[in-house]
């Protein structure tokens, strides 16, 4: 019988079998890191494994210069080939983003391109 570990992401090159099983937290209190580089913290009554987010896609450099679109989606928005919105509102262009900064996609709908 075999056992085997997926390399942590924080050190890639140690493998745990502890760390790799633990419950992950990205709220961990106390944390601390242990000689191997893996970062452990306290959640719930129980020890846990902080890991990384994954890393999320980045966006291009115009999408995060435009100003967000203050109106509504309608027909007048044009999604990229990415699915990202666009409009042209105040004399120039906008993106339609999220809080975060995000692009807001239409759920069900395809851009055509």
């Amino acid at each position: 019988m075999y056992a085997l570990t997926v390399r942590n992401r924080n050190n890639p090159q140690v493998s745990d079998p502890a760390w790799d099983a633990a419950p992950s937290s990205d709220k961990a209190t106390g944390k601390t890191t242990d000689s191997a580089g893996h970062v452990w913290g306290w959640e719930n009554d129980r020890s846990c494994a902080v890991r990384p987010a994954p890393p999320s896609p980045s966006l291009p450099a115009d999408w995060v210069a435009a100003p967000a679109c203050k109106s509504p989606i309608d027909a007048s928005a044009r999604a990229d080939a990415n699915g990202r919105y666009w409009r042209f509102e105040d004399n120039r262009s906008c993106a339609y983003k999220d809080a975060s900064g995000a692009p807001v996609r239409l759920v069900g709908v395809r851009s055509v391109a």
